[in-house]
């Protein structure tokens, strides 16, 4: 960043942190867990307009929080398959791998805190990591928490990092780009920027969410609960693909839905644990109940209830019975995954079959270019490459996330 670029970006920066005034009253709210009934925090960062479609037209959002996730590292699955209930589990563990970018801008500290340096998650003291929330919606990550702007403006300030088009908005050599306010850090790439903006927007309030004007996303965000792992996906035109969206769990399940949202509350300290998937349909649709009961297996109970065009389906699931179980922690250091892959961060290097792949646009911070700082090195040495490297010790590590992330086929 030259002189110029660098008394701009104090102007924009101070600009930026003032204007963040307006949802700081607000960062209660942004990183609270909401329960069934009440439309949750992370809500209010997802845009209108089409910047957060995904390939298939649709909206696809995972969230978790952050201590949940903790809770959870260490798990694995000796499963072949993945239950479509299993889902939300999956997708947000496979979110871990994108720990991983923020260290490659010298950006994991002020977001992760104690986690950087720790070389086993019990090592860690979770009052000293500022995040609370990691949300991905559609490429775009959003955590949530009190960070130390400072830290932040100041590390951005002394990188290779160039405003774009947008006020406090910036992108790396690496591809990578970053925006922050109180109370937040979003990371996205340059391939979406403008997916960047309309998510920073929409969560400083300068544009209404979209579950104001979407009845179907607020019916859906209000039919659960928050307070374990979440994913959604929805569409405004027509019915959700089913055929390609996913090679690691089927769902013809969701054959004729035009959105679904699910939740899973898993306690890795009991053997059993429940999920609960609300799936919706057109209003001319017939629905068949069978057919959505596919998407739960080998459970210990459950429960199909239909009202209207929306469907509910809860399950009660034995750990042991569906083949996840805590780790013995002879993998922790992350040379295997779940499904016996060798990898170092955490990503699918092999499974996705060559579709879809975003290696080269470093959104799981596994790719470096030469510009890259030596301390950041993808050779272990630098910070961040303990626990944050680990991922592949989570359930979702063989979980194809780079087939969501992609833009097109």
């Amino acid at each position: 960043m030259n002189e110029q670029s660098r008394r701009q970006f104090m102007q924009s920066s101070a600009v930026a942190l003032g204007a963040a005034g307006v949802v700081g009253a607000g960062i209660g709210q942004q990183t609270a867990t909401a329960q069934e009934g009440s439309v949750p925090a992370f809500a209010e960062w997802v845009p209108k307009g089409e910047t957060i479609l995904n390939q298939y037209g649709e909206i696809d959002v995972g969230t978790y929080t952050f201590e949940t996730q903790l809770e959870l590292f260490g798990e694995v699955s000796t499963r072949g398959d993945t239950l479509l209930q299993l889902e939300p589990y999956i997708y947000t563990s496979s979110m871990a791998g994108l720990w991983r970018a923020l260290t490659q801008i010298n950006l994991a500290e002020p977001v992760f805190g104690s986690l950087v340096e720790a070389e086993s998650v019990g090592d860690v003291d979770p009052s000293g990591i500022p995040v609370e929330r990691h949300t991905l919606l559609g490429r775009t990550s959003v955590y949530t928490g009190p960070f130390d702007t400072d830290t932040i403006a100041e590390t951005v300030q002394n990188s290779d990092a160039e405003e774009t088009e947008y006020d406090g908005i910036y992108e790396y050599s690496n591809q990578a780009v970053i925006t922050w306010g109180e109370g937040y850090l979003i990371q996205g790439d340059n391939q979406n920027i403008d997916q960047v903006a309309a998510i920073r927007n929409t969560g400083d309030g300068d544009q209404q969410p979209r579950y104001e004007s979407t009845a179907e996303l607020e019916a859906l965000l209000t039919a659960v609960d928050h307070s374990g792992q979440t994913f959604l996906r929805l569409t405004d035109d027509g019915t959700l693909s089913t055929d390609q969206y996913s090679e690691s769990i089927d769902h013809s399940p969701l054959a004729g839905a035009t959105s679904y949202i699910g939740t899973l509350d898993y306690d890795s300290d009991t053997t059993e644990f429940d999920t609960t998937t609300v799936v919706q349909y057109p209003e001319d649709a017939t629905i068949d109940t069978d057919q959505v009961a596919g998407m739960v297996t080998n459970e210990l109970s459950r429960e199909i209830t239909t009202e209207g065009q929306t469907v509910r389906v809860t399950a009660r699931y034995n750990r042991d019975d569906i083949g996840y179980s805590p780790d013995d922690g002879d993998d922790s250091d992350g040379s295997e995954n779940d499904n016996g892959d060798n990898t170092d961060d955490g990503t699918d290097d092999g499974g996705s079959s060559g579709q879809n792949e975003t290696d080269d646009q470093n959104m799981d911070g596994s790719e470096t270019n030469e510009s890259e700082d030596d301390s950041d090195s993808s050779d272990g040495s630098g910070p961040g490459f303990g626990v944050l490297s680990a991922v592949s010790g989570l359930g979702g590590a063989g979980y194809l996330l780079s087939r969501r992330l992609a833009d097109d086929e």
